[in-house]
């Protein structure tokens, strides 16, 4: 079997939508990034203490183990330090508390389904005396949520284990996304129930996308999935379809058509994604020695720093009155203030904090805030965004 599957469980948001994507994403080097190797050492972290390996046996039942991990550093580099490890332990917790005696679990799970999908389930719990399967996934990104309803990825992950489980009977079906670090309206754990017979309308879906993906014609179809693709740098229709919306010409006091704006607005995303992979793309090629015709690399401009603060401080206390050189002291944030005080951070500073919005954006309807009255100072809000 391959090191990597052809289609992947966590790609499948892409290729279930866009069939033509893992031919081309087969072109394009596996490179890695600091936020991943980041979300691999924690993941690391918390596979290893729900599984004991640093409390030296596999006891999910008791407490969580009081250990220095202030020493351990990660497969990738990454030291473990305290806001990940508070991280972390949201997701061990929340693993922890679906354990019950006789559950048959396992952490890091090799699945298979098919010789072109396999995968590694981060946490899988199943309970005989019920039927009840729950499949857990550990996201330590801060950047987007990720929904746990239909999520592709967690329903793959669980249908290959009831294929596992065999005849074992599965009554309902729960998926569990863990992400700490990253705000949602319904917190850090997110949990969807379903019947276990509902699989059977996913997996018809299922085998339907990885027929087309097999299809020597695959076509290569943009969405919001392109956001994720590692191929998007280099994908066809991804570029013409950013350059075709770029023609659209809005100005204060022309007519237009609101249906084409409607069309706009949803592309700027896609057009955001294509921009950045781009340019990234573009500096990853240039540090590699293969640097576009007409481009060069080029020092960023240069910001002065003291040589030596001790230095500076000892002659400019000699020019200027000590209150002139240092900034005041200032409160950090509720966010920073939180963490230092640990698990019950947020309730024990609730009565001194109040949240305020900045203004107001525009989002879809399927957004879950309130929708809010337009107001005179719109246009400030959105030229302070």
């Amino acid at each position: 079997m391959n090191q990597h599957a052809r289609l992947s469980p966590s790609a499948s948001k892409i290729w279930m939508a866009c069939a033509g994507q893992p031919r081309l994403a087969a072109t394009v080097r596996d490179e890695s990034s600091v936020y991943a190797d980041e979300g691999t050492d924690a993941h690391w972290l918390a596979h290893g203490i729900v599984a004991g390996e640093f409390a030296g046996s596999r006891s999910p039942m008791a407490p969580a183990p009081k250990l220095d991990f202030s020493q351990l550093v990660g497969p990738k580099g990454n030291a473990v330090t305290q806001e990940m490890l508070d991280a972390v332990m949201v997701y061990v917790e929340a693993c922890r508390a679906e354990i019950q005696q006789d559950d048959d679990w396992e952490v890091e799970q090799r699945l298979y389904y098919s010789d072109d999908l396999w995968g590694t389930a981060d946490f899988v719990r199943y309970r005989p005396s019920t039927g009840e399967l729950l499949v857990a996934d550990y996201k330590h990104g801060r950047g987007v949520p990720v929904e746990v309803e239909s999520n592709p990825q967690a329903l793959i992950y669980g249908l290959m284990k009831a294929k596992h489980l065999r005849n074992r009977g599965i009554s309902s079906v729960t998926l569990m996304i863990v992400q700490p670090r990253c705000p949602h309206p319904d917190g850090p754990v997110r949990r969807w129930t379903f019947h276990g017979v509902d699989f059977l309308e996913f997996e018809d879906r299922l085998l339907d996308a990885i027929a087309a993906t097999r299809a020597a014609d695959a076509p290569l179809l943009p969405g919001d999935h392109c956001q994720w693709c590692p191929a998007k740098p280099i994908c066809p229709a991804l570029r013409a379809a950013t350059l075709d919306r770029a023609r659209a010409d809005f100005a204060p006091g022309l007519p237009y058509d609101p249906a084409e704006l409607v069309s706009a607005l949803d592309s700027i995303q896609l057009m955001e994604t294509w921009i950045r992979a781009t340019r990234e793309f573009a500096y990853r090629e240039a540090i590699a020695g293969r640097v576009p015709t007409g481009w060069k690399l080029a020092e960023k401009r240069a910001t002065r720093k003291w040589r030596s603060e001790q230095e500076a401080v000892a002659a400019l206390e000699r020019m200027l009155p000590t209150d002139e050189l240092y900034e005041p002291r200032a409160l950090l944030s509720p966010a920073r203030i939180e963490r230092s005080l640990g698990k019950d951070g947020k309730e024990k500073i609730a009565g001194l904090t109040v949240a305020e919005s900045s203004g107001l954006t525009l989002v879809r309807e399927s957004d879950k805030r309130p929708a809010a009255s337009p107001r005179a100072t719109a246009a400030e809000d959105f030229s302070a965004a």
